[in-house]
């Protein structure tokens, strides 16, 4: 998982549905599978061109998670990194998301309201707010 930081300090963010939360938007990050022999970074950078379009500089690391501990030994690696250029989504079939931008407060009126419910990206916009903020200035 990545959360993306333009040059202004917005986080670009997916907004969209899926087939297990209902027809309503959501505001998720972008994130995905690791792909067998592919470090995490690179499986960051490449969820993020993939599902917004935008490249990134060099992620960092801010932290990790087991994504839901006594069902599953799965761990959320999260990073943040600088974004650069946008070019054209390659969305996989069934993902319906578009890129949007939101400033940290917006991203807390979404929270507060309940159109970020996906654990994950609530966790990482956490760990970003701790540990990410600091290393988006450096």
């Amino acid at each position: 998982m990545i959360v993306p930081i333009l040059p202004d300090g917005r986080i670009v963010m997916l907004k969209g549905t899926r087939d297990t939360t209902g027809s309503d938007q959501r505001f998720e990050l972008p994130a995905g599978a690791i792909d067998a022999g592919e470090r995490a970074e690179a499986a960051a950078l490449r969820e993020l061109h993939e599902e917004t379009g935008f490249t990134a500089r060099t992620p960092v690391k801010i932290g990790e998670f087991v994504e839901a501990p006594g069902i599953s030994a799965a761990r959320c690696i999260v990073f943040t990194a600088q974004v650069e250029h946008r070019t054209a989504q390659s969305l996989e079939p069934g993902e319906n998301w578009t890129p949007t931008t939101c400033t940290r407060e917006e991203i807390t009126r979404l929270q507060a309201s309940g159109l970020i419910v996906d654990g994950s990206t609530l966790a990482a916009l956490r760990l970003w707010d701790l540990r990410g903020a600091v290393s988006d200035r450096a």
